[in-house]
């Protein structure tokens, strides 16, 4: 038998992460294994998506990780700039589990 990991409480956190993503001007995608960190892709969907730390900041409130203050949550608010302009947050959660997520930039 196989250790149990995070994927089911993930899975069970997609629909609301989704939710914000969409309200947002987002299409958001799930990459990865989700054993120990849940990896979503945020892509900009509609012309007035909104600025990328406030979907993070939103995320964050969802999942019950900040309140009010960047730091309960959020590894570091100044974003990680990966291959092709991506910018990377990780939101740490009291568990031991992690939400990566990567917003893909908008282009005029």
């Amino acid at each position: 038998m196989k250790d149990p990991n995070f994927s089911p409480m993930f899975a069970s956190m997609y629909i609301g992460l989704c939710d914000i993503a969409r309200r947002n001007g987002y299409a958001l995608t799930v990459h990865g294994t989700m054993n120990l960190d849940f990896d979503l892709v945020a892509i900009p969907w509609v012309e007035d998506a909104c600025e990328p730390i406030i979907l993070i900041k939103d995320m964050a409130r969802l999942v019950g990780i900040m309140d009010g203050q960047i730091q309960h949550g959020i590894y570091k608010e100044d974003p990680i700039i990966r291959p092709h302009g991506r910018k990377s947050w990780l939101l740490l959660m009291g568990n031991g589990a992690a939400l990566d997520i990567s917003v893909m930039p908008k282009i005029s």
